[in-house]
């Protein structure tokens, strides 16, 4: 499946200006981190010819400084769980673990000190400013829009075997329908660098504090997963 197009971006200074007011009627307010919440998500995806239908739920909890994020995926018999833990940056989270429960699991641990970040399975890499997991680049994303919204991204990100630079152009604003309800959001696409890259589109909503309330993801096999915001509900405080 070719990749999708990429959009061409705003020139016109008259059409930046209409986007800025665009954008202050979606909602986006002062940048501060997301409260504690857990968000579960209904997943339609597709592997190999085997269409399927799963439930995901991403728990995001901070406090003093630090942070906790983790997606768990099941379907059917199997699960799937990513985490992230690290400190709060002033504009991002500063990831020091992730792991990964896919296969035999794996991890990748953070060490902006020695410039390094270190996989279980052999192997570093060199660590980046800024740099993300998997996990945290949804909070990364969503505070990036709140200080700068309808902009470009381009950052580090790690999985737990390896990083790559990850660069997601900002779509046209749009208006999501979910089961949770109808959210004005500003899409996300990742611009494919390379062959092999994961598409990923990211539907982020001011009204939930910049995260995504949907996610469109597909690999280089094909196979594909969409995943739209089911319900949100609030979490205590990391360490309350």
């Amino acid at each position: 499946m070719p990749a999708p197009p990429l959009v061409t971006r705003r020139r016109s200074l008259g059409l930046l200006g209409a986007s800025a007011l665009l954008w202050h009627r979606m909602g986006w307010g002062a940048a501060a981190w997301p409260p504690s919440m857990a968000l579960t998500y209904q997943i339609d995806g597709q592997s190999g010819a085997v269409p399927y239908r799963a439930q995901g739920t991403l728990h995001w909890q901070h406090g003093g400084g630090r942070y906790l994020a983790r997606l768990q995926v099941k379907v059917l018999w199997l699960s799937r769980e990513q985490t992230s833990q690290g400190a709060l940056g002033d504009w991002a989270p500063s990831p020091q673990r992730f792991t990964d429960s896919k296969g035999q699991g794996a991890q990748a641990r953070f060490d902006p000190a020695l410039g390094t970040v270190h996989y279980s399975h052999g192997g570093q890499a060199p660590w980046q400013p800024a740099m993300q997991d998997e996990i945290s680049l949804y909070l990364a994303l969503a505070m990036a829009q709140q200080r700068h919204s309808g902009q470009p991204w381009q950052g580090w990100v790690s999985s737990a075997r390896g990083a790559s630079l990850w660069v997601f152009d900002a779509l046209a604003p749009s208006t999501e329908s979910t089961p949770s309800g109808t959210w004005q959001t500003q899409p996300m696409r990742r611009l494919p660098r390379r062959e092999g890259d994961t598409l990923a589109t990211l539907w982020l909503a001011p009204k939930l504090h910049g995260l995504p309330v949907r996610v469109q993801l597909q690999d280089a096999q094909g196979d594909r997963v969409d995943q739209r915001l089911l319900r949100y509900t609030p979490l205590p405080a990391l360490g309350a």
